[in-house]
This record gives C-alpha cells, structure tokens and sequence, in this order.
C-alpha cells in the first residue's frame, strides 16, 4: 500500500486571554505564555492514511476533529508534531467559500475555485461540467443573492470535486441540497475513492460512514483513542454516548475491543433469545418468515420509567431497523425487585439474506442516552435466506404484486 498521509505526534494548543492586547503580547514575545490558559484540543496524535483508503473521524462535540481536519488542510498550523502528505488535497470544510453575492454563476466559479486551490486552467476546461453537476445551467445570469441556500450549496459542491483530488476530505456536508442531489454528490465521492483519492471523512451520520469508510478513527478529549473497523469503533462510540461525560475516558478502557456493554445494571437482561412460530429456537430464518425476540428483564430497585428497545445490524454494523417499548405501547414499563418480566417483539425478516446481530437497550427514555441501565451489543444473532421468495435487490424485502394492463389506443 501507497502511504499518503502520516500524522506524527501532532498536538494542537489554543491560548485563552483575558485582555486581547495580551495576545498580541504573547505572539511578539514571551510574556503573558504563564498567565494563558492552555486548551489543548488535539494531544500527541498519529495517523498514516493509505492511497484509495477512506478513514472516518468520529467523537463528541469539542472532540478536536475539525482541528484536526483544519491541520491536514493547512489553514491552521500544529503547536507541534508534523503532517506530511503526498499530492493535492482539497477540502470540503466551509462551502461556498470565495463566494461573491454580487457576482454571476461563472464569476463565482472561478473565484471560489481559486480561492480552495484549483487552478484556472482546470476550470476553463471544467465550467460547463461543474454548472450541469450543480444543475444551475438556467440560472446563469442570476447574482448569487438571489440564490436559495441549496442552490449555493450545490454550486460551492460542484466547484470544489470538479476534479478528482489525492486527498479529500470532508466535513459533514454530503448533506448538500435535496435528496437527489446528495445521492449524486455520494456517488462522486465513492468514485474518487474507486479512483485512488484518499479520503478523511467527518460525519455523525452512521450510515454514511459505514458507505464510506474502511477504518474510523474515535476521538476524545483530543486523543485518538481507538482506530479500526466501522462496525467496532462506531460500537465504542456509541457505548460512549451512555458513558457521564467526566468517566468516558476511565470507563472506555472497560467496553473496548469486547462485546459492548454499558449501563447502571439497576435493570437488567437475564437472558434474551430467538424463537419461531413453532416456540424452537434457531439461528437461521426464511426471508419474511416471523423472528420471536424474547428477553428476560430483572431489576434491583423497583423501575417505573423503563423502556426496552433492539436494534438489528447487518454485517458492518449498519442499523437495519430498530425499535421500542415507548414507540409500541406510547408508555414506559414498570419493574419490581425479584419479578421477571419476559418481553416479546415479534417482527419479520425482511432483510436481504445474510448475517444480523441484534443490541439490546434498557434505559429510562426513549434513548439510551437518557438514563442507561443497560446497553447489550450482539446480544443474539441470526442469519436469514431467501428460499422461496422472488430475486430481490436492496437491503429489505417487501412483498409485491406485478399486473399487467393492456391499454388500446
């Protein structure tokens, strides 16, 4: 493999003033570099990104990863450590920027396309391609103030992937414009990765980095602290997400690298399995055949906020379908010490044919964010094929009925 990017002990430093002349201060001489107050928002990192590989970048709020993708596009310098990368990057961090209100389409295109680093060249022979891909060709002579904040996402989109770059990288913005458009922005970004761009994607948005990523990076409190597969590390992050904000570092070491389970265990799983129709426990169903998920629920204290919800994943860990008690029933459950309650959800497999694993979730909201008692990943697992149903494409089965009308003209 063709290493592309290497981050090395990369740390970045913000210094907090209480007077703005002491920072001018500080950046002449060295008073005031006591007196600061350090935010350090990216600690010791290091990261090697190959040709053709997609890396996401996930963690909370303040983790550090726009820091970090500000770094490796270098309109911020490191307070230490280094990056090195080979070829041309192109960042999709702020949109629209170059941009005119007063100026036409074309004007823009060029002032933008400089403005993010694409030479004049490559946009005289990309202008036609980049106003159809923006799908503004009706548009042309309209002043960019007069321009819906989607027509200006789709031009500032178009301008900045009209050629493919080694490194890209991406800053949740495969959101850009309506549904149509973002599969066509999805569909350029999958191509320069089928090409050999190497891509640093930030999003929050699991499905997309599941799409999109061979290896995710985990921060957290500036620190990488787990890099792996999509299906792993997004686990982690979510087990996380439960975590108070103070005991997330101390707790992570507790989860990482096994099965994923977190929560006060006030309430808790006996036991959970998988029936059919006929009450036999098995591992593998027929394509809309009935799945029985039973669990047996015991608490410590007595509980009268509970809710109890699953979630099916596939393979790489991408959420087929999901529910819970509170969306079923429109309430929560109540739970006493020394009584099991056994629950059932019934529910078809209406899945492409393949392998599934299903999280268990006990908390006191309709998330497990809200008050986590018990958060339990693969929990069970099931595989389902298609033995007598129709060829079907996609990720869910549906059944359908074909007719054919003859109309005579």
């Amino acid at each position: 493999m063709i290493k592309i990017l290497q981050i090395t002990n990369l740390t970045k430093i913000f210094y907090i003033f209480k007077n703005p002349i002491h920072e001018i201060i500080f950046h002449l001489t060295s008073l005031f570099h006591n007196k600061s107050k350090k935010n350090i928002v990216l600690d010791d990192i290091n990261l090697s990104l190959y040709k053709g590989e997609a890396v996401g970048i996930v963690g909370f709020n303040g983790a550090g990863k726009s820091t970090l993708l500000r770094l490796v596009s270098k309109t911020l310098s490191p307070s230490s450590g280094t990056i090195k990368l080979s070829g041309k990057c192109i960042s999709l961090l702020e949109l629209g920027l170059g941009f005119k209100k007063n100026l036409a389409v074309n004007q823009n295109i060029y002032l933008s396309g400089q403005y993010i680093g694409i030479n004049k060249k490559v946009l005289d022979n990309k202008l036609d391609e980049i106003i159809e891909f923006a799908e503004l060709q009706n548009h042309l002579d309209k002043q960019l103030r007069y321009f819906s904040s989607g027509m200006l996402s789709r031009l500032a989109f178009s301008i900045a992937v009209c050629e493919r770059p080694d490194i890209l990288i991406i800053d949740e913005v495969l959101s850009v414009g309506d549904i149509k458009f973002q599969q066509k922005s999805f569909r350029k970004i999958q191509e320069f990765k089928e090409n050999g761009t190497t891509i640093i994607f930030v999003s929050h948005d699991k499905n997309s980095i599941f799409s999109i990523c061979d290896r995710v990076a985990l921060l957290n409190n500036g620190k990488i602290i787990q890099i792996g597969s999509p299906d792993v590390v997004m686990d982690s992050y979510n087990a996380l997400l439960s975590v108070d904000i103070k005991d997330r570092e101390k707790n992570y070491k507790m989860f990482v690298n096994e099965r994923i389970q977190t929560g006060s265990k006030d309430v808790y799983i006996n036991k959970s399995f998988i029936l059919d129709d006929q009450n036999v426990e098995k591992m593998s169903f027929e394509v809309d055949e009935n799945i029985n998920l039973y669990l047996d629920i015991k608490s410590k204290v007595n509980i009268n906020d509970l809710v109890i919800g699953f979630v099916v994943k596939d393979k790489i860990g991408r959420e087929v379908f999901g529910t819970n008690s509170s969306f079923l029933i429109k309430n929560t459950l109540n739970i006493h010490p020394k009584k099991t309650r056994r629950i059932q959800f019934k529910f078809k497999a209406i899945f492409l044919p393949g392998e599934y694993t299903i999280s268990l979730a006990l908390s006191g909201g309709s998330t497990h964010i809200d008050k986590n008692y018990q958060w339990l990943d693969q929990a069970c697992y099931f595989s389902v094929v298609n033995l007598n149903k129709p060829t079907f494409v996609g990720s869910c089965y549906t059944r359908t009925k074909l007719k054919i009308i003859n109309l005579n003209n």
